[in-house]
């Protein structure tokens, strides 16, 4: 034992400790989230990035619709909020990075079922493109 540190106290120190790492983690996440945001927003700016993302969310609803609803099946007490897709695709066309805002238990799950997906090849390589999930009525 430590002198004059209770084991409580010591167990406290740690938890924080693990706390702030966290915080740190999730503030980094936020960061590279809304930097690919604004990559998607750029890329979708001009008129060939603006026609790529628009094929690439019709792809989606027609090739991943099903994704979602497996997720949310296979997700126990599943959040069904709306969530953002960024994807991050390469030149040959296939996703190489798939980012998630806000992450939730559906939207990871899409999320990891995304990387490795086949596309058309976009404009430019390591091109950002933004999909909207609503899974809200309105």
């Amino acid at each position: 034992r430590m002198r004059g540190m209770s084991t409580r106290m010591i167990m406290a120190i740690v938890v924080l400790a693990g706390l702030n790492l966290g915080s740190a983690q999730t503030a980094r996440a936020d960061d590279q989230t809304a930097a690919a945001e604004a990559a998607a927003k750029a890329d979708a700016a001009t008129p060939e990035g603006e026609k790529y993302q628009e094929s690439v969310g019709r792809a989606f609803g027609k090739e991943h619709g099903a994704t979602v609803g497996e997720c949310a099946r296979s997700t126990r007490r599943p959040d069904l909020s709306d969530f953002v897709l960024l994807l991050r695709v390469a030149a040959a066309g296939v996703v190489q990075e798939v980012l998630v805002k806000p992450r939730t238990n559906l939207s990871g799950c899409v999320q990891a079922r995304l990387t490795g997906w086949k596309l058309t090849p976009p404009p430019r390589a390591g091109f950002w493109v933004r999909i909207q999930v609503d899974l809200k009525r309105k």
